[in-house]
């Protein structure tokens, strides 16, 4: 017998979204952060030709949106919900009464994930970024910060024998991933009074840090505030 998770992802949005806007929203951002790897297309959740997870006709009402699950290669049996509601302040996304085809040890690390990932980034998207949870840092404490921490990033990698612009590259991800996601501030940041947080005011995760790095401030649901 397949296994039944119930997993949910919570995000602090003290104002409402209206649960229209979670049945248009919510599929589309969620393939968007996969890279259009995964494509929302009629209800189904595609991989190129092979449908990864179908679902029924959306359930709406004021406060949320529900999608019953019909099957799909992710899927070891149809059964089960997509649930994204808003309740007292909070934006939640809930996996419940899903079998996944894969085996327990395996799905927890790999497809369990991704799923957290995803749905998190699609929550803060859909949650949007008024209000933020503090003042927005300047565009001068960023702009020296980010000097300071290419200098730094610059110096440690000198010490490679060669390919200097590679390792620098290298050194550059890693260096604000790891300070991102531990303390929410480079150096820099640090010097000039502002750190990382997600837009609900928790901390960034990891696969947040990496959208930041690799697309800017508005897909990773983030924001610079100053301390």
């Amino acid at each position: 017998m397949a296994q039944v998770v119930d997993v949910e992802d919570r995000v602090a949005a003290p104002r409402p979204v209206p649960g229209a806007r979670m049945r248009r929203g919510y599929l589309p951002l969620a393939s968007s952060f996969t890279l259009w790897l995964a494509r929302a297309e009629s209800g189904r959740i595609r991989f190129g030709p092979i449908t990864l997870v179908e679902f029924g006709e959306p359930e709406l009402d004021e406060h949320g949106v529900r999608w019953p699950i019909r099957g799909g290669l992710l899927a070891a049996r149809a059964g089960g919900w997509l649930e994204i509601r808003w309740r007292d302040g909070q934006l939640s996304g809930r996996l419940h009464g899903y079998a996944p085809w894969l085996p327990g040890p395996l799905y927890r690390l790999t497809q369990l994930p991704v799923h957290h990932a995803v749905t998190r980034l699609t929550l803060l998207q859909l949650r949007g970024r008024d209000p933020l949870p503090g003042e927005r840092a300047s565009l001068r404490s960023l702009t020296l910060a980010a000097a300071v921490d290419l200098a730094l990033c610059a110096v440690l990698a000198r010490a490679a024998p060669r390919r200097r612009g590679l390792a620098l590259a290298g050194i550059y991800a890693g260096y604000h991933l790891a300070a991102w996601t531990l303390a929410g501030r480079t150096l820099g940041a640090a010097l000039f009074g502002w750190r990382l947080v997600a837009i609900d005011g928790s901390r960034v995760t990891a696969p947040q840090a990496l959208v930041r790095l690799l697309a800017g401030d508005g897909p990773a649901g983030s924001a610079a505030i100053r301390e």
